[in-house]
């Protein structure tokens, strides 16, 4: 996935199945929310939801309402910032019983968050 562009003009590309985070940073109108709509479009339309689905945050509730009848959402989009934590434990949870099942981890679907 393209990242952005450095100060030296250079683009950047990642293997997001080699990261573990990504954090996207940034002041007003610099882009960060074109980033995070172009990773769920670019993701949604190349690969079906038994191989990628997401877990979405939107406490502004302006940036991700457009996915909330996705296929790949693991749940509906959170806006309540008092549920953030609980989603997140649970996406533990979920990424502790994967590592402990036994089974191929490339059975799985990727979870991006």
């Amino acid at each position: 996935i393209a990242l952005g562009v450095g100060f030296n003009f250079k683009n950047y590309f990642a293997d997001l199945t080699q990261l573990e985070h990504i954090i996207t940073t940034g002041t007003t109108g610099s882009g960060k929310s074109v980033f995070g709509n172009d990773v769920v479009v670019f993701l949604s339309s190349l690969f079906p939801p038994s191989k990628v689905s997401f877990l979405l945050f939107d406490f502004k509730q302006v940036e991700y309402y457009e996915y909330s009848s996705s296929p790949h959402l693991k749940s509906p989009v959170i806006t309540d910032a008092s549920k953030a934590f609980d989603a997140l434990e649970k996406l533990i949870d979920e990424k502790n019983e994967r590592l402990t099942s036994g089974r191929s981890i490339d059975e799985y679907p990727y979870i991006v968050a």
